[in-house]
């Protein structure tokens, strides 16, 4: 797992415990948080290489930019 996934998995974590610190909770199943975090982390990573190439704005979601993509760069 890469830093940006830890971080997205420690916030996941103390979004739904609340207060109590993400280190000292014991997750149900750890693999499904990991894939999870994998997800939004290279989501993360694709959003900054398409701005990085000149598509989008700031502000728009992942979804928002592919499906503004011309035919030819999506396939």
């Amino acid at each position: 797992m890469n830093d940006t996934a830890l971080i997205y998995q420690h916030q996941i974590v103390r979004a739904v415990l609340g207060t109590r610190p993400a280190i000292l909770a014991r997750v149900h199943d750890m693999t499904a948080l990991d894939r999870v975090c994998a997800r939004l982390a290279d989501a993360e990573v694709a959003l900054e290489q398409l701005r990085a190439r000149g598509y989008g704005t700031s502000g728009q979601t992942i979804t928002e930019i592919v499906q503004s993509l011309p035919q030819a760069a999506r396939l």
